[in-house]
């Protein structure tokens, strides 16, 4: 994508919220978004096969992680 001139978002350099926004346009490239944070046709023009593998990773992991989150924050929270 540097080749082609295409550039992270300036305003997200390492905080990270660019992969879910990657991962959702190639695990389901067809979907109708009217806008988005990164290039959705360089997303689709550049991905590979691997990449919905890793795509899919990414989305399940997220949802794991912020299940137990917030689990853990309900369970051993403050009870006020």
């Amino acid at each position: 994508m540097a080749k082609e001139d295409i550039l992270p978002a300036e305003w997200d350099k390492g905080v990270g919220m660019r992969y879910p926004a990657y991962a959702s346009i190639i695990m389901r490239p067809n979907a109708k978004r009217h806008a988005s944070i990164v290039d959705i046709e360089a997303t689709k023009r550049f991905s590979r096969k691997v990449d919905w593998y890793l795509a899919v990773f990414v989305q399940i992991s997220s949802v794991v992680f912020f299940t137990l989150m917030f689990t853990v924050a309900y369970l051993y929270g403050p009870d006020s």
